[in-house]
């Protein structure tokens, strides 16, 4: 197909960003966003008008194949309302849904005989429900330390939070993507084949981004290989919970130069996550 036609999954905070840039500046002559809510979330109230007119709300997407002949993407797509499925066609893909939407759940073994109430931090919809109870908190990332907090603000008897060194995260889990084009390494805070963390350059002639889109320069595979490799190697040198946050914080800061991004102030936030 001659005309570029970009597919945004999702239409969160990340998504925006992208919607706004594809059609801010011009960069495709058709972009869609495909919405698996009926409406925005609360945070989009300041959103612009005009983008809604590009998403398309009660639209889950189901499937991404990538056309090796053609160099397009088809995406399989469920009116969530009506329980119908239809393929549209796409020159570029673009996966900002987040790692939000799967969590990463350990087993312990007897945890399936405990005769209390187990659930994941991303099911937690308020801290009351465990007013007067003992509660173990397991894992200390982020939603690890918050989560006691808010239990303790709201009557829990007792609050216990145990952790080992390095903690589990959400995954990299895009089921609706080919196999060829998922992410191996789910729970990496830098995952393999991804340049710059948004480019998947492994497949799909430079097609398919991760998270979100942003101003690159051209370069070659090898030269994106070297890069993907270099901060992967870093990311696994990441020793505990601080270390990561000074990987992240550095991540940030490349992008934010790599996308001419105009507020510095985002790479100030370090010393606040190390607190």
């Amino acid at each position: 197909m001659s005309e570029r036609r970009i597919c945004i999954i999702g239409a969160g905070h990340s998504e925006m960003s992208a919607l706004w840039h594809c059609v801010g500046l011009g960069v495709a002559d058709d972009v869609v966003c495909f919405e698996k809510q009926e409406t925005w979330g609360k945070w989009s109230k300041g959103a612009g008008g005009k983008l809604k007119d590009y998403i398309k709300f009660n639209t889950a997407v189901r499937y991404v194949k990538y056309e090796n002949e053609t160099k397009t993407s088809i995406v399989t797509v469920e009116d969530v309302a009506k329980k119908e499925t239809r393929e549209e066609t796409f020159t570029h893909v673009i996966v900002a849904s987040g790692i939000y939407s799967f969590p990463n759940t350990p087993t312990f073994p007897g945890i399936e005989s405990f005769g209390g109430r187990v659930i994941h931090s991303h099911d937690l919809r308020s801290a009351r429900h465990f007013h007067g109870q003992r509660v173990l908190v397991i894992g200390a990332a982020y939603s690890g330390e918050d989560i006691p907090t808010q239990l303790i603000k709201f009557g829990a008897q007792n609050v216990t939070l145990a952790f080992r060194r390095q903690p589990k995260r959400y995954r990299n889990h895009f089921p609706f993507l080919e196999s060829r084009f998922r992410i191996d390494d789910e729970t990496h805070p830098y995952p393999a084949g991804l340049y710059n963390g948004t480019l998947f350059h492994k497949e799909g002639n430079n097609n398919l981004f991760i998270r979100g889109d942003f101003k690159q320069e051209p370069v070659s595979r090898e030269e994106m290989q070297k890069s993907a490799d270099e901060w992967h190697q870093l990311a696994n040198e990441c020793k505990n919970e601080h270390d990561i946050v000074r990987f992240q914080a550095r991540v940030i800061k490349h992008l934010v130069e790599a996308a001419d991004y105009p507020y510095p102030e985002i790479c100030q936030m370090e010393p606040l996550l190390l607190e």
